[in-house]
């Protein structure tokens, strides 16, 4: 504050001096101790009291604001910022972290990455074109393989914060996948061993939560664009709790085997607060079912079904009907004869008369 204080006060002497060069070029200066002198000497000084005025008020404006902001964060019992909650990307960075004009199946958005564009080393660029020339049927999250991160969280399916003093867990709708933050400094258990999702180390940096990601395989992509990197990939994540409702992301990224340096994607997370539990979306099922493997039935249906095929086909007297049951090994009759049981509509099954003479009764 005394900085900005001493930098207002020397704006209103540079004002006050360019003032008097300007007279002194368009005339004579007003001698001093004249009421002239005076005149302009308490013009002068207003302007100076002015300026110096406005410029303090405008920075503890803004720095009484950021103290009330972060007074206001959502903290947890430890007094760091509370992330919990139901929390989804609002942009469209997982059809392609840059700028991209709109297509088939591809919304137009704007480029999520600090400069613009992904400093691809140039045999990288050309596979990434032919990546997104494939992308239809080349893209692992299109066949329903896991997404990597960061692309798990620009994904258009909320996903759930839970946080605890050491850990920090993060469950999404997408398949049902959950990513889980040690907030240690102690080393990964499986140092090395590659995955789908990766390593993730956690720690508190004041009030922003980073992770460091590591141990990701190659085969996951950045985007449905075709943005690719390789398995020596290292994320480093950043959580900043803007506000109640807003969490602004980072994910630095950095492999040098795909690029030539370090870069930066921004994402902002929305709290969903109209959704009290995030739902379902099994990637795998919703696939077969598109292609007409199996067809979705709720109960009630189920038995619609079955009274359909199975009850019109009934005969008569409902105690007479015997339930076809499954071949299984009989243990104490050492055989493989099928088990039946008579049953009388609608009530519990019984044993049949042949099962009880196997058993040595009457």
């Amino acid at each position: 504050m005394l900085a900005c204080y001493v930098c207002a006060t020397a704006v209103g002497w540079i004002l006050h001096m360019r003032e008097q060069v300007l007279l002194s070029v368009k005339g004579r200066p007003p001698v001093r101790g004249t009421k002239q002198y005076g005149q302009r000497f308490s013009a002068a000084f207003c302007r100076l009291l002015t300026v110096r005025t406005v410029l303090v008020a405008a920075i503890a404006s803004h720095l009484l604001v950021g103290i009330a902001a972060a007074q206001t964060l959502p903290r947890a019992q430890d007094g760091r910022p509370n992330l919990q909650g139901i929390w989804m990307a609002v942009n469209r960075a997982a059809y392609d972290l840059e700028d991209h004009a709109a297509r088939h199946d591809m919304p137009a958005g704007l480029s999520v990455v600090d400069g613009g564009a992904i400093p691809y080393q140039s045999w990288a660029a050309e596979r990434r074109q032919v990546n997104f020339d494939n992308r239809a049927t080349a893209d692992p999250l299109g066949n329903c393989f896991l997404p990597g991160v960061p692309r798990v969280m620009a994904l258009e399916h909320p996903f759930h914060i839970l946080q605890t003093d050491g850990h920090v867990a993060i469950t999404f709708e997408w398949q049902q996948v959950h990513r889980l933050v040690y907030i240690d400094t102690e080393p990964p258990r499986y140092a090395g061993v590659e995955s789908w999702m990766g390593n993730s180390r956690g720690r508190w940096d004041g009030d922003v939560l980073v992770v460091e990601v590591t141990d990701q395989n190659d085969q996951t992509w950045l985007d449905a664009a075709g943005n690719f990197h390789s398995n020596a990939m290292h994320v480093t994540e950043r959580y900043s709790l803007r506000d109640a409702d807003t969490i602004d992301y980072e994910a630095t990224i950095d492999d040098p085997e795909v690029f030539t340096t370090p870069w930066t994607l921004r994402l902002v997370l929305k709290r969903q607060t109209h959704l009290d539990r995030i739902l379902e979306y099994q990637c795998q099922a919703e696939k077969s079912e598109a292609n007409g493997d199996f067809e979705r039935t709720s109960a009630p249906g189920i038995r619609r079904r079955f009274q359909r095929r199975t009850l019109r086909s009934m005969p008569t007297r409902a105690h007479n009907f015997r339930f076809p049951r499954p071949r299984r090994m009989c243990p104490d009759l050492r055989t493989d004869r099928p088990i039946s049981a008579a049953i009388s509509w609608p009530t519990r099954v019984a044993p049949t008369m042949a099962w009880k003479r196997a058993r040595g009764k009457p």
